[in-house]
């Protein structure tokens, strides 16, 4: 799913950056695209080989990153950002 070529506007300032540059690590999008499948953190803890905690550290990472606050709203912003299908 992710390039990090592709520019979008970032959430605190609005300016365009390279996606890569607001998630810290591909493996946050992950979580997020499992979450997007409707994946339990156990899940996708099981399916990425770590820790349910890990899992809620991505996830809270790559929310706030997104300016979001739930699960919901990542995934929303992500696929409107078309960094998800």
């Amino acid at each position: 799913y992710l390039t990090g070529a592709t520019p979008v506007p970032c959430i605190r300032c609005n300016e365009r950056v390279k996606f890569r540059d607001l998630l810290q690590t591909a493996r946050e999008l992950d979580a997020l695209a499992h979450v997007a499948l409707g994946c339990t953190n156990a899940e996708v803890a099981q399916r990425l080989s770590i820790s349910a905690e890990t899992v809620k550290a991505y996830l809270r990472s790559a929310g706030q990153k997104l300016g979001t606050r739930t699960r919901f709203e990542a995934v929303t912003r992500a696929r409107s950002l078309g960094l998800l299908p």
